[in-house]
């Protein structure tokens, strides 16, 4: 395995985990289990065939283009502006939120040794994405392996840790009146 293949995988893994990970437990307290398994196979189902049906488009064409430039080339002008405006909300709402979230993990984590506010911390982790962001893609690469690394060691220690502490009596298997609710961490 190169490393460019590690670095571009861990790159889709930090991409595809997203924050969405941290609302899982309160999704299937709300809307019980089975709601996840099917919003999780389905979609995942649905995002495999998107990303084909991408990869197809990208292999067929002999230009490179982001989206908005292959919504040109193949529907018209105006499905460009929209795709533009539509990736860049997403953009940067999506930074938005992970740099108030990540303050908010970083004031839970380090408050009670460093006792500043959350917008504090969100300042903090916005300046070291920025100067990670502004010197190569390789950097960003590398910086997204290493906190990949991490998210799985992390998530694999918690595990670990609460696996002896499961109560199969505080789940539940459905709650229609939450059946929407894991369509958006999931997705």
């Amino acid at each position: 395995m190169s490393k460019n293949y590690l670095l571009a995988i861990a790159t889709l893994m930090g991409t595809i985990i997203g924050v969405g990970l941290f609302a899982m437990p309160f999704v299937i307290n709300k809307s019980g289990v089975l709601p996840l398994f099917i919003y999780l196979i389905v979609l995942a189902v649905i995002q495999y065939f998107l990303h084909l049906l991408f990869a197809e488009v990208i292999l067929s064409t002999k230009d490179k283009h982001r989206l908005p430039g292959f919504m040109e080339k193949y529907v018209n002008k105006k499905s460009k502006k929209l795709a533009f405006l539509v990736e860049t909300i997403g953009a940067y709402g999506s930074s938005l939120a992970y740099i108030i979230i990540g303050g908010l993990f970083l004031h839970q984590l380090l408050n009670p040794y460093f006792s500043h506010s959350v917008f504090f911390y969100s300042t903090i982790l916005f300046a070291f994405v920025s100067l990670i962001a502004w010197f190569d893609l390789k950097l960003i690469a590398g910086t997204e392996l290493v906190l990949t690394a991490f998210l799985v060691f992390a998530i694999g220690l918690i595990t670990w840790r609460g696996f002896g502490q499961i109560q199969l009596a505080n789940y539940h298997l459905l709650d229609l009146k939450n059946i929407f609710l894991p369509y958006g961490p999931i997705f």
